[in-house]
């Protein structure tokens, strides 16, 4: 079942957990005393205390407090993340950085403003569409999302969306962000992959609440038969290329391909906008920009 495949998951990540504790205790148990001990024992209240530790150790009110935070982080970072774009559009930066986020601000407007999300997609195929220059002789190897294009400001944005707070978005140590980026999108592939095998519509209510939410798809008074009906479109999605073979014709020895896991990048800060509209949480968010 789609929780057994969680209950999996979680425990590998709770093996990584363990193993990081291991090695932090001999290495700096200074550091260790006080992120793992003092930290969570003097804010027993805050969600997000204990996740250095393995589930076990989870309360689960606080896991339930830490998931409702965690959906209105992704609506503030949708309003950052713009917030960010257009800082690099007026600020005293280069002319060629502030023409790049200027036409991001105009794809994205396009995006966001259409009815169906199939046609935001559309909207954003130059973020989704690579070109590959030659056809590589190498052994295949998973897919990876290509994050050149965004901002470092809005990777860390990004980061926090997945639950995790990122380092500061300065060279050298900003490319760890793209690499949590990354991990976070092989999981969430893995995550369709057996979706997609299963079937949604062996969801049980709890399930496909725990499929919406990992996928930023609000839930927020849906029935079961909306959330199955959500999953169903974004599996349709996630696998489906948005450009035709006619696009895809090959140029000077190589060809245009959809990329997949910058896709499914797209459908998540597409579904994130539209709680954005929806979400009583963002209320204010709306009032202002209206």
């Amino acid at each position: 079942s789609f929780s057994e495949f969680q209950f999996l998951k979680q425990s590998k990540d709770d093996m990584s957990k363990m193993l990081r504790v291991m090695f932090t205790l001999p290495l700096s148990p200074e550091f260790f005393f006080y992120s793992y001990i003092v930290f969570p024992m003097m804010s027993p209240g805050n969600p997000w205390a204990w996740r250095s530790f393995p589930s076990t150790f989870d309360d689960e009110d606080l896991a339930k407090a830490r998931e409702n935070s965690l959906i209105k982080r992704r609506i503030q970072a949708v309003v950052s993340s713009l917030q960010q774009l257009k800082s690099e559009a007026i600020d005293d930066v280069p002319e060629s950085t502030r023409f790049q986020r200027e036409k991001q601000l105009r794809t994205i407007e396009r995006a966001i403003s259409k009815h169906y999300i199939r046609d935001s997609l559309k909207e954003l195929s130059e973020f989704i569409v690579q070109f590959d220059a030659k056809k590589s002789q190498k052994k295949k190897q998973p897919e990876k999302a290509n994050l050149a294009a965004i901002p470092g400001s809005v990777i860390k944005e990004c980061c926090r969306c997945f639950g995790v707070d990122g380092l500061p978005n300065i060279p050298l140590i900003r490319r760890f962000n793209n690499g949590e980026v990354q991990r976070c999108l092989e999981r969430l592939r893995d995550s369709d992959d057996f979706l997609r095998v299963k079937g949604v519509a062996e969801l049980s209510s709890e399930e496909a609440r725990m499929a919406c939410n990992e996928r930023f798809i609000g839930v927020e008074r849906k029935s079961l038969f909306q959330m199955r009906s959500d999953l169903h479109q974004w599996l349709t999605l996630a696998y489906e290329p948005i450009v035709d073979s006619s696009v895809s014709s090959s140029h000077q020895g190589g060809s245009s391909r959809t990329n997949f896991q910058n896709q499914r990048l797209a459908l998540l800060a597409l579904h994130a906008v539209k709680s954005l509209k929806t979400s009583d949480f963002a209320r204010t968010y709306r009032t202002l920009l209206h």
